[in-house]
């Protein structure tokens, strides 16, 4: 249903005129089509394996992003959490 969304919000853009030298979008299939999906649905244990793996194969990147930045950023983040007595 996203995806559709995606594609009606395009159509619908001001921005038409650009957005018709994207590569055009493809249908679904039928759910039941051999050739495609044939009743799968991935699970979000799936999608949790991709996303670690990609978050693994990019550890080096966001580590030294997450080390340029400032202090002043790092007041703001509130995944720091600091006892103060």
């Amino acid at each position: 249903m996203q995806y559709y969304e995606l594609v009606a919000a395009r159509m619908n853009s001001p921005l038409q005129h650009w957005a018709s030298q994207l590569p055009k979008y493809a249908r679904f299939g039928a759910w039941d089509d051999r050739a495609q999906y044939a009743g799968y649905a991935p699970s979000g244990h799936y999608f949790g394996g991709l996303y670690n793996l990609f978050v693994e194969g990019h550890a080096k990147e966001i580590d030294q992003h997450m080390s340029m930045l400032s202090c002043r950023v790092l007041t703001i983040d509130h995944s720091f959490k600091v006892c103060v007595s």
